[in-house]
């Protein structure tokens, strides 16, 4: 059997079913599907005659600049710095310091960068489809950008403040004033056409470095793409496979955690034009029907490394904007320091980290609501390791070789906390400070030996603890016996307001004997 004889709804290139309306079709059932567009401003694509043309808002853009039949143009929302640039003339751009732009038009002149930045761009070609682009970097405010001969449709994009590439796009049209092209974002609701629960989406697509971001439902896959051809989406009950044509990189297939109900899509791109050809969705597929989609050179920078065998993975996926995160081995990391830090996660998929021994600052800077229940027995260094999330519960983590906790846990919106095995902790400084903490489990510190400086410094300000749980953290400090380290001796807790116990009072004597000084509120006790 074919893939089209299975398929359930198909996007066929260049196919439109009513006016402004991208439509899929349902040959199983004989119905059309109509697939929402969201962006709400114009766009421009180049027609069939190879002419620049202005898409209205809200509209699927059928784009021809590097394809006979025409693509689906996904784009991320951009802003054109460069003032009336349909045909342009010399200007000095207003920009940010250190900030990366990239510069694209199209003509056979050139433009020349100097102020903030230098070089120059040299066009190709007089039409829309021989673009040209370059990426600067300016070190003042601003850039004088020097036109000679024709220049037309000339973008300067400012691009995202990110440690991956990112790239220019189609032209916005300017007038005397800046302007914006918002995000295209196109949503298909598969819900009523009876899609079972292991299927397959195919893919023709041209990506010149962008991210595909599929959502549903708050879950999805960010998809890092490159290059043209066609891949393979392969859902099955708790997994969703991305396979890849074999061009001799060490992986052929990515690997997601599946979300709930993946009925529902949200097609959005990041960094970069996405240019979807065809997509076809299908019944479940055999691996030989699978196999024959694929072709081209499409790929994803994932796919070109080999994780399995390496230890060092600092900062390897850090401030690059990422949204979900697919399953890769990496299983002989030892080094996860800053490795997924900065970026917009709000799940985390269940990784091998269990060879890790640093996890400063692995998770931080993230949006993550929850966190899997990870193999992290191995680590020593947890500071800012969870930092800046919005975590409202913990797992049962073994982090019984950890020693520096300092800001672990650090302004997140936890409002308990499980009872974890810290001791061999020295440094807990500021490690649940700003959460909504409102209790504390008992005995978390009784085999506390050597605190290092510092090591209760403004631990659990910004609480709302109860009595009982400032009773708890406490007694079991008191109960270690251990005295207060040389210098930064303030035990910090930020409480409900709640009288302090009696066996609270007692704890408090008894640390300030050993040299520790509590603080409730802020207050000296």
């Amino acid at each position: 059997m074919s893939v089209t004889d299975k398929s359930k709804v198909i996007v066929p290139k260049g196919f439109y079913g009513k006016t402004n309306v991208l439509q899929g079709f349902n040959p199983e059932t004989e119905s059309i599907v109509d697939i929402t567009t969201v962006r709400n401003t114009t766009g421009t694509i180049v027609n069939e005659a190879g002419n620049i043309e202005n898409v209205p808002a809200n509209v699927p853009r059928r784009d021809h600049a590097n394809s006979d039949c025409g693509a689906l143009l996904v784009e991320p929302q951009r802003t054109n710095l460069f003032l009336n640039s349909e045909t342009a003339s010399t200007q000095t751009i207003s920009v940010t310091s250190g900030q990366t732009y990239a510069v694209s038009f199209s003509g056979t002149g050139s433009i020349t960068f100097s102020g903030g930045a230098s070089g120059t761009l040299t066009g190709t070609g007089s039409g829309p489809k021989d673009r040209v682009s370059t990426q600067i970097t300016p070190n003042t405010n601003s850039v004088l950008c020097t036109v000679s001969g024709t220049v037309k449709y000339v973008n300067f994009e400012e691009l995202p403040d990110l440690s991956t590439s990112a790239f220019a796009t189609s032209w916005i049209e300017s007038l005397g004033a800046t302007a914006t092209r918002n995000a295209d974002e196109f949503n298909i609701d598969l819900s009523t056409e009876n899609v079972p629960e292991q299927y397959a989406l195919l893919f023709d697509v041209d990506a010149t470095g962008g991210r595909l971001l599929m959502e549903s439902t708050g879950a999805g896959f960010d998809l890092d793409l490159k290059n043209k051809g066609r891949f393979a989406m392969l859902v099955d009950l708790n997994t969703i496979t991305f396979k890849f044509p074999d061009n001799g990189q060490p992986q052929t297939e990515l690997v997601y955690e599946k979300p709930a109900d993946f009925r529902g899509i949200e097609f959005t791109a990041k960094l970069g034009p996405v240019r979807i050809e065809e997509a076809i969705w299908t019944e479940q597929l055999q691996t030989a029907e699978w196999q024959a989609w694929l072709s081209g050179t499409i790929s994803s920078s994932f796919l070109e490394t080999d994780w399995s065998v390496q230890a060092g993975f600092e900062d390897e996926f850090g401030e690059e904007d990422w949204d979900y995160f697919p399953v890769i081995d990496t299983s002989s990391g030892t080094d996860f320091r800053s490795a997924w830090g900065d970026n917009n996660l709000t799940s985390f998929p269940q990784l091998d980290v269990s060879s890790g021994t640093d996890f400063r600052f692995a998770w931080g800077d993230n949006n993550l609501t929850s966190f899997p229940q990870l193999d992290v027995s191995s680590g020593t260094n947890f500071r800012f390791a969870w930092r800046n999330n919005q975590l409202t519960s913990f797992p049962q983590l073994d982090v019984s070789s950890g020693t520096n906790f300092r800001s672990a846990w650090n302004n997140n919106q936890l409002t308990s906390f499980p009872q974890l095995d810290v001791s061999s902790g020295t440094n807990f400084s500021f490690a649940w400070i700003n959460n909504q903490l409102t209790s504390f489990p008992a005995n978390t510190f009784d085999s506390l030996v050597s605190p290092q400086n510092d090591c209760f410094e403004n631990t659990w300000n910004g609480n709302q603890i109860d009595g009982q749980g400032v009773e708890n953290i406490l007694v079991s400090i008191d109960t270690s016996g251990a005295n207060a380290p040389t210098s930064g001796k303030q035990i910090g807790i930020g409480t409900n307001g709640d009288p302090l116990t009696t066996a609270a009072q007692n704890a408090i004597t008894s640390l300030k004997s050993k040299g520790w000084d509590v603080v409730i509120d802020g207050v000296s006790q």
